[in-house]
């Protein structure tokens, strides 16, 4: 009776155990534990899941400083501002100031956003990494000089650093 020997990676018998490591890398088509592990870590690190963040004032804008916070507990990436207002200013630009860890020092302001009369949106990029400690305020330094403006939404795009 004829029958065919096994052969996998230069092992021969009918009983052969193998496992994925002793496959040599180059040729490994399968899963490995340290292989998933490092395409978790390149996907989340390279390929991040953003997040977002809304602070909300609801009725007609006023001038406000230092009343929206928000405290970095893990180290994030701000990468996109959005402000957004339900009825548009009318007269004057509307004008937020995103500062880090408050106080008006041109140093620790992340963003100045203007919104322009008769419009209710406005984006600002620029990619701003903070650490556990900071914290974030948002001030409005200016409303519409005719009407206000009302329902203000400002909204962060972010993404958590992963080490």
């Amino acid at each position: 009776m004829a029958y065919k020997i096994t052969n996998v990676n230069n092992k021969y018998g009918p009983d052969i155990q193998i496992s994925s490591g002793d496959v040599p890398e180059n040729t490994n088509l399968y899963f490995t534990e340290q292989r998933g592990k490092d395409a978790a870590k390149l996907n989340r690190t390279e390929q991040p899941t953003f997040l977002d963040k809304h602070f909300y004032t609801i009725g007609l804008l006023e001038q406000k400083t230092g009343d929206l916070f928000w405290h970095i507990i893990f180290p994030i990436k701000i990468v996109q501002v959005t402000a957004n207002l339900k009825t548009p200013a009318l007269g004057n630009t509307v004008t937020l100031y995103v500062q880090k860890n408050g106080g008006n020092d041109p140093e620790k302001l992340l963003y100045d956003i203007d919104i322009n009369p008769g419009f209710s949106v406005a984006n600002v990029g620029g990619d701003k990494i903070l650490v556990p400690g900071d914290y974030i305020q948002i001030d409005v330094a200016a409303i519409g000089s005719t009407f206000a403006g009302s329902d203000l939404t400002v909204s962060f795009k972010y993404h958590n650093i992963l080490s």
